[in-house]
């Protein structure tokens, strides 16, 4: 056993170099999907406010700072459909 620069004991061997890269991934995993989640949750609360008005792409982006492929990410695990797809849902359930 060797002691780091911040006095944790740590084991030079396989079995632990595993063990923490595997802590290291999952959180990083839940990090990013708890960041997936405010993001969808903030968009959605966003979009929910201008359900009139004519929303592009290109000005949501840059109003959530963030970009296409993560966005859709992000809606896509949240709420099963892309921002759009649920834009259009949401106009069509208030047109009703």
């Amino acid at each position: 056993m060797s002691v780091n620069p911040s006095g944790i004991k740590s084991q030079n061997n396989p079995c632990h170099q595993l063990f923490l890269s595997c802590a290291s991934t999952f959180v990083r995993l839940y990090l990013n999907q708890a960041k997936a989640m405010a993001l969808a949750k903030n968009t959605a609360a966003y979009l929910q406010s201008k359900l009139d008005e004519d929303i592009k792409l290109s000005e949501l982006i840059v109003k959530m700072r963030t970009n296409r492929n993560k966005l859709n990410d992000a809606f896509k695990t949240s709420y099963g459909l892309i921002v759009f797809t649920w834009l259009l849902k949401k106009r069509m359930l208030l047109g009703k």
